[in-house]
């Protein structure tokens, strides 16, 4: 998972398609602040209202990242993700 530089790099429709209104966002507002190796981003969605806490690090070649999204309905996502960016020898 990489941290959003913008609001507009995300589909506001991450839902199943044909999801009522409703069950998807329609608007999509979020902040990044990199600090070195690592970033801090937050974004907040509106239908229903809910918001996205996340931190990356990157060390090396090795960036693992994590992610909190509070929702009203289905209660708290978590997402982990390790990847590794391996460059050509």
């Amino acid at each position: 998972m990489t941290p959003p530089a913008t609001a507009a790099c995300r589909s506001p429709d991450r839902a199943a398609p044909g999801a009522p209104r409703g069950l998807r966002a329609e608007h999509l507002a979020g902040l990044r602040v990199p600090a070195g190796t690592a970033a801090v981003w937050i974004e907040a969605r509106d239908h229903p209202a809910r918001g996205t806490l996340g931190v990356a690090v990157t060390v090396s070649e090795l960036r693992v990242s994590a992610a909190v999204e509070g929702h009203p309905v289905l209660a708290e996502t978590v997402r982990l993700t390790l990847s590794w960016n391996g460059g050509s020898s």
